[in-house]
């Protein structure tokens, strides 16, 4: 969690903004969405933005609209549906959807969900301190969003993988190393 306190032309704020997905947790997601209805054979989905807070300060600086910023689509709820994969799904699960099939999808409006690119943006706004402070972070922060889409837009779901315990039969790590690939022409050496 990034924690900011900010004293700009809104106000002054304390923002504590997510700094990993899991951050964003199911209690959250649900309550910001818990007023949208579903209709069958369509899906609410969040649209999980993941960008470092400098960029986006910096780019609206200079009223940059077109900045291309990773998304992650996840799971949020869904209307009545015989398809199997969207009865299997469970909330912030990732799923596999084109761009162009998330960026037509319908934009809901949550009002008390706060951690959008542009309240933030907004929240910001008039703070040179926190600004300069962005300048020198490194630290990628998380946004959500929410968009409506029919279920046939969704091509398929990530499940939770056991990346730590598979056993890869075609590259195996023998021991760490803290030699660099760098050779000195004409000499040999390895540095």
């Amino acid at each position: 969690m990034l924690t900011l306190e900010v004293n700009s032309k809104q106000g002054v704020f304390q923002l504590n903004l997510p700094t990993s997905l899991n951050e964003i947790d199911e209690s959250y997601i649900m309550e910001v969405t818990n007023h949208v209805k579903v209709d069958a054979n369509y899906t609410l989905i969040g649209v999980v933005f993941r960008e470092k807070l400098s960029t986006l300060v910096l780019a609206a600086r200079k009223s940059k609209k077109n900045s291309d910023i990773p998304v992650i689509p996840i799971f949020v709820k869904a209307g009545e549906t015989d398809s199997k994969l969207i009865n299997s799904l469970k909330i912030r699960d990732k799923l596999i959807m084109s761009a162009s099939d998330i960026m037509i999808g319908y934009h809901i409006s949550a009002p008390n969900n706060l951690i959008t690119i542009n309240t933030i943006l907004d929240l910001l706004d008039g703070d040179i301190k926190v600004y300069n402070q962005l300048m020198a972070s490194q630290e990628m922060c998380y946004f959500i969003e929410f968009k409506l889409v029919p279920n046939c837009n969704i091509h398929g779901a990530y499940g939770l993988t056991d990346v730590a315990g598979f056993n890869n039969p075609f590259v195996k790590k023998l021991a760490s190393s803290t030699k660099s690939n760098i050779i000195i022409p004409n000499s040999g050496i390895i540095v």
